[in-house]
């Protein structure tokens, strides 16, 4: 077999270097998106994990600590979803009326959607609430879809969907 001569042989040279360059582009397009995915999975992992410690906090309630669990909710919340969502005007002298607690126990957690900075997890909870109306300790057993946001180096929740 001949070797390629002249023209040919440049041809081959320039075949050469565009295989080179796709291949070099191909796998910096492939690192690229590793590290999303590596970093989309990190997040979804400390999502959950913060979704299990931070719901109990938004939800649980006592009516002699209720300004205090007001301030501990409010802070485990984006203040987006909290001037949104917050019912402590309503909620407030209702729970005190009642003499109600709730306290919250998240049995599963699962993700739903996740990207670097939001993650969404479906929640199963069972939530206990005692008051001077029940005879008894009511139990709830809900499902809650729940959006957790990154908010500088810590997640927040960002939503909370019963459904």
């Amino acid at each position: 077999m001949a070797l390629p001569t002249g023209r040919a042989r440049a041809v081959l040279a320039g075949v050469v270097a565009v295989l080179a360059v796709g291949a070099a582009g191909g796998v910096g397009v492939l690192g690229v998106s590793t590290l999303d995915t590596v970093r989309t999975e990190q997040a979804a992992r400390d999502a959950v994990a913060a979704v299990l410690d931070l719901t109990p906090k938004l939800l649980d309630f006592d009516y002699r600590t209720i300004d205090a669990d007001v301030v501990r909710a409010k802070s485990v919340t984006t203040g987006e979803y909290w001037a949104q969502n917050a019912l402590t005007e309503t909620l407030k002298p209702a729970v005190v009326e009642m003499q109600a607690t709730t306290t919250t126990v998240v049995r599963a957690a699962g993700v739903a959607d996740a990207q670097p900075d939001r993650v969404v997890v479906l929640v199963f909870v069972n939530q206990t609430t005692t008051g001077k109306n029940l005879s008894a300790p009511r139990v709830d057993s809900r499902v809650a879809r729940v959006t957790a946001a990154r908010v500088e180096d810590r997640w927040l929740l960002a939503g909370f969907e019963p459904l």
